[in-house]
């Protein structure tokens, strides 16, 4: 197969670390093939096929990795049948560590269970098991709570409860408890000080979502402003290209989230330029105006959605939802704990696991809390020659 010149490099390449980007379609599959082939026959240092960790997305696409390697190397052996190294491949590869994260995560709990509190004989439950669990455990701690006997904890549940049920039933309850579950590994107190807010984890990552959408507006607005500089551009509209592109650029310049919230509110304020309705003018293109429409469009979204549902409250607006919202958010946070506990239990009990469970255990095993690897870590960056 002949090879674009990026596509040999990626093969090639050796000893550091590569980050291909490709649209579907355009041979990636392949070329890692290609890369890992390279490397079991390599003429000067050939490598075990199990000393590759091949991780994909999907137990499919894993399968046809194998499948297709092993095709290439039964493929290669056919031309060279003497080939000890390659029938040692052929071999090796039913072994092979070409998988998903969770199945390579399986492999280290499995591998070093001893390390773990987990019983020897444990097992992965599958989707279906778990949702049943999940279900059991759900109904035995709504149950319990709503029966508590001390009142104020009773009472604080059932504010809960009618803060986020809808209905008759408590499925809506149930809902949002998994999700916070699913979603958080840990929860702090609801009501942060303002002051202090701009500091928290959860602000800095809402800032961070906040400029991949400035980011994007941002794009659009410089866009609009090239046709609006091209020669056979829509001169007419430069004054909206303006307006839009210093809107992106003042924001992103913003580094405080009460400063942004006083930006856009003062933006908001004023009479931003309108679209002129003046004819082309000669030597324009005009299907450069429906362009340049089209781009507007999408940057007034990303302008519409940062004023309407981002920079939309001031720091101290927060808080005072925040506080007033607080005993509802800590019954949350109890309930979601408690589920948690119940749920671990549960499993510990059925010797199951799940495959966040997976996750959790394998960091576990490969990690010291201080983030210093354990001797695992140590022994598995010995075995493997790269991750692919």
């Amino acid at each position: 197969m002949q090879w674009t010149p990026d596509q040999q490099k990626v093969i090639d390449k050796r000893d550091d670390n590569i980050l291909v980007s490709a649209s579907a379609g355009s041979g990636k599959t392949a070329v890692l093939v290609a890369r890992i082939l390279a490397y079991i026959m390599d003429p000067k240092e050939p490598v075990d096929i199990d000393r590759l960790l091949i991780v994909t997305f999907t137990k499919a696409a894993a399968g046809e990795m194998r499948e297709r390697i092993g095709k290439a190397i039964t493929d290669a052996l056919a031309e060279n049948p003497d080939n000890e190294h390659l029938h040692r491949q052929s071999s090796l590869i039913h072994n092979a560590q070409i998988t998903t994260i969770d199945g390579f995560c399986s492999y280290i709990v499995r591998a070093y269970c001893h390390t773990t509190d987990l019983e020897p004989g444990f097992r992965v439950a599958d989707e279906g098991e778990v949702k049943l669990l999940r279900a059991d455990v759900m109904q035995e701690i709504i149950e319990e709570l709503h029966g508590q006997e001390d009142e104020e904890s009773r009472s604080k549940f059932e504010d809960f409860i009618e803060s986020f049920a809808t209905g008759k039933t408590d499925r809506a309850v149930e809902d949002v408890i998994i999700k916070v579950f699913e979603a958080a590994e840990s929860a702090n107190n609801a009501a942060d000080e303002y002051e202090t807010m701009e500091q928290t984890a959860w602000m800095q990552a809402y800032m961070r979502d906040a400029d991949l959408l400035i980011r994007e507006g941002l794009a659009w607005a410089e866009q609009n402003m090239a046709l609006c500089d091209s020669p056979d551009g829509p001169s007419a509209y430069l004054p909206v290209a303006q307006d839009d592109l210093r809107f992106f650029e003042e924001l992103s310049a913003i580094d405080s989230y009460a400063e942004r919230v006083d930006y856009v509110r003062d933006y908001l304020s004023t009479k931003p330029p309108r679209l002129s309705t003046k004819k082309p003018a000669p030597g324009e293109d005009p299907s450069l105006r429906d362009v340049f429409k089209a781009n507007r469009a999408e940057a007034k979204a990303i302008k519409d959605d940062l004023a309407e549902n981002v920079y939309c409250y001031s720091p101290e607006e927060i808080q005072r939802a925040m506080s007033e919202n607080a005993p509802i958010l800590d019954t949350l946070i109890d309930v979601v704990r408690y589920f948690s506990l119940r749920y671990a239990k549960k499993k510990r009990e059925r010797k199951v696991v799940d495959f966040a469970d997976l996750e959790h255990f394998a960091l576990q095993i490969l990690r010291n809390e201080d983030g210093s690897r354990r001797e695992p870590a140590r022994e598995l960056a010995k075995r493997f020659r790269e991750v692919m």
